[in-house]
């Protein structure tokens, strides 16, 4: 399936891929950013569960998202795909970051009709790296048109208050759920 081949794809082609996905983000079309962000939700999920297939000792419980076309892989498959994926963040080690970045100003900065499918790639991409999910709320909250940082950094942490990282559809309903409380919560300390 077009999921086993994200990892087959060279360094370049798979930035390029990205980088577009990151861009209709910010489309004025609601239609692409839908799509673009149901892709990155797709790709999030898919690399995250390889990097969960990679570290697990028994790869016979591993098992695919239901979205994802991909439960016949053999190990070997998923450590040649987890390997590749490895080889892009490794030449490219910002890319999801940045994409983090995009949404969550999206949702704090924008006013967007859609912002359910905005909100969907999130859990995803902070559970791929929670770390670089801590800097961006650093980054966040020191903007300037953040008024209060501090009730900023507090309304992150209630964002996550009771989120686990699991991927299935409930858990990421749930949480899109978070999110447009969190929209609501920084209107006050956060000007446009």
């Amino acid at each position: 399936g077009i999921n086993a081949e994200y990892g087959e794809l060279d360094s370049f082609h798979f930035n390029m891929l990205v980088t577009s996905l990151k861009d209709g983000i910010k489309s004025l079309d609601p239609m692409i950013c839908n799509f673009c962000c149901s892709a990155i939700d797709n790709l999030a999920t898919y690399i995250v569960q390889v990097q969960q297939g990679k570290d697990k000792q028994d790869r016979k419980n591993f098992t695919p998202h239901p979205s994802l076309p991909t439960p016949s892989r053999s190990t070997s498959s998923l450590a040649i795909a987890a390997q590749h994926l490895q080889n892009h963040f490794s030449s490219y080690p910002n890319m999801f970051s940045t994409i983090l970045y995009t949404l969550f100003k999206v949702i704090m900065f924008d006013d967007v009709s859609n912002q359910w499918s905005v909100s969907k790639p999130l859990l995803s991409l902070i559970a791929m790296n929670p770390k670089g999910f801590s800097d961006i709320q650093r980054q966040l909250a020191s903007k300037k048109n953040v008024i209060d940082s501090n009730s900023l950094m507090n309304a992150f942490a209630r964002l996550l208050d009771g989120v686990n990282f699991s991927l299935e559809c409930r858990n990421k309903d749930f949480f899109s759920q978070k999110v447009n409380i969190f929209k609501h919560e920084i209107k006050d300390f956060v000007a446009k």
